[in-house]
C-alpha cells in the first residue's frame, strides 16, 4: 500500500490564513480545482470563513482539504515548520488550543506522558492507585509500552512523588 501523501506546506499556505490557533479559508488558486466552477463555489461559500468543524468525540478540529480529513493542529504545524509531524503534543493539554506556541512535535511516548489524570482515577494522581490486598498506594509508570512498578507506599503523597 503506498504511503499517504499529505499536502505540502506551500499548498496549505495557499489554502489558509493562520490567526491565533485558527485557520481561515483563502481564495485558492485555480490549479487547486479540477474545474473553474469548483473554484468559484469555494470562493463564494468558504473564502474568509473559519475552516473546519469541531469533532466532539475526538475533541479536535478537523478540516477537509481536497476530500481528506486532517487535524487542524497538523495543518498549522506543517504551515509553520514545513514538514508533516508524526505526533503533535498540546503543551497545555487543551486539545482544541491549536496556537503554534502551544504545539510541539514529539514521540508517541512523550505525547502519552503529557496526558491528564484519567477520569476513572480515584487517587487524584497520575500513575497512583490503591492496592487493597497490600493496603498501600502503588505507583506505576509507562516506559516504551511497559508498565514499570515504582513501589508500594503507605503515603499517597510519597507514591505521587515516586511517579513524578
Amino acid at each position: 500500500m503506498p504511503k499517504k501523501q499529505y499536502p505540502s506546506a506551500e499548498y496549505l499556505c495557499q489554502c489558509f490564513r493562520y490567526e491565533n490557533g485558527r485557520l481561515f479559508w483563502l481564495e485558492r488558486p485555480r490549479e487547486h480545482f479540477k474545474k473553474a466552477v469548483g473554484m468559484k463555489i469555494h470562493h463564494k461559500k468558504c473564502a474568509g470563513k473559519e475552516a473546519g468543524n469541531f469533532n466532539k468525540s475526538l475533541k479536535r478540529w478537523m478540516i477537509s482539504v481536497d476530500g481528506e480529513n486532517l487535524m487542524r493542529y497538523s495543518i498549522i504545524w506543517t504551515m509553520h515548520s514545513g514538514n508533516w509531524p508524526k505526533h503533535i503534543d498540546h503543551k497545555n493539554r487543551i486539545s482544541s488550543d491549536d496556537r503554534i506556541d502551544n504545539l510541539r512535535e514529539c514521540t508517541h511516548n512523550q505525547n502519552l506522558g503529557n496526558q491528564r489524570v484519567r477520569q476513572n482515577n480515584t487517587s487524584g494522581y497520575k500513575g497512583v492507585s490503591w492496592n487493597k490486598r497490600k493496603g498501600k498506594w502503588d505507583a506505576f509508570i509507562g516506559d516504551h509500552g511497559k508498565h514499570v512498578f515504582l513501589g508500594g507506599f503507605t503515603s499517597l503523597i510519597d507514591a505521587a512523588l515516586a511517579y513524578r
